[in-house]
């Protein structure tokens, strides 16, 4: 990163950079390790929102982290609803970013009487931006990053810049999910369960996201293992994250 008029933003030549990565990536390792460093990222919270037009609302816990405290994740895995988040509800509105210190005079974080929670928030791990993705086959999602840093140490295309990035690399995800649908011939259902295994969910976890009995999850999760040829979820987990992608 650059700095302009002591603003911090993204030189073009760091952006073109940074999406020759994006573009090669041959994997999901790949795809998201060179960016975090690349962009200053301290914290992460990447959500898969449910598909337009269904209501398993129990898709909230598919999410990704990277250096979130545990009190946070806590929060995620045991109480997090997207419906009833003000930030959710910000950013698909407006369709674009927010920063999260914005949110603070929003009146629906006033009126759900959230602003102390942001506060706090804002004072444990810092401001941060908060994105709406939109990808294939309706394939949404929401992106908390944190830099460390207060807005007003960005320059205004910096937002513009990080949210252009954040919606290829959702894109380029999506394609790769669809790709190793294709590759190891998984129905969608055991693509829903790999993705699950993936971010490190139990059966019992997965059979609640997806409305399904345990004993229906141990049946993909074996069915799983075959077409990978595989024993367990943590090599299964990362062979599907290095699985090389090409389309």
């Amino acid at each position: 990163m650059i700095t302009a008029d002591s603003k911090i933003t993204i030189s073009d030549s760091e952006f073109l950079s940074i999406l020759t990565h994006i573009q090669n990536a041959k994997s999901l390792d790949n795809l998201f390790s060179s960016i975090i460093g690349t962009l200053g990222i301290k914290r992460i919270s990447y959500h898969h929102l449910i598909d337009i037009g269904e209501f398993h609302l129990q898709d909230r816990k598919r999410y990704f982290s990277y250096n979130l405290p545990q009190e946070l994740i806590n929060f995620f895995e045991n109480y997090y609803n997207p419906n009833n988040d003000p930030g959710v509800v910000k950013v698909f509105s407006k369709g674009h970013f927010v920063w999260l210190s914005d949110m603070l005079t929003d009146p629906v974080v006033i009126q759900k009487g959230a602003k102390s929670n942001i506060e706090d928030l804002i004072s444990k791990i810092g401001d941060g931006l908060l994105i709406p993705l939109y990808g294939p086959q309706n394939r949404r999602g929401y992106l908390n990053l944190f830099f460390g840093k207060d807005k007003t140490a960005f320059a205004p295309l910096f937002s513009w810049q990080i949210q252009s990035l954040a919606q290829i690399t959702h894109v380029k995800y999506t394609l790769m999910r669809l790709n190793l649908e294709t590759k190891v011939k998984l129905t969608k259902r055991e693509s829903d369960v790999l993705e699950l295994i993936t971010l490190g969910k139990t059966n019992p976890e997965i059979g609640i996201i997806l409305q399904i009995s345990t004993n229906t999850v141990s049946g993909y999760v074996k069915q799983i293992f075959l077409k990978f040829g595989t024993s367990d979820r943590v090599t299964t987990a990362l062979r599907a994250r290095s699985l090389s992608s090409r389309f």
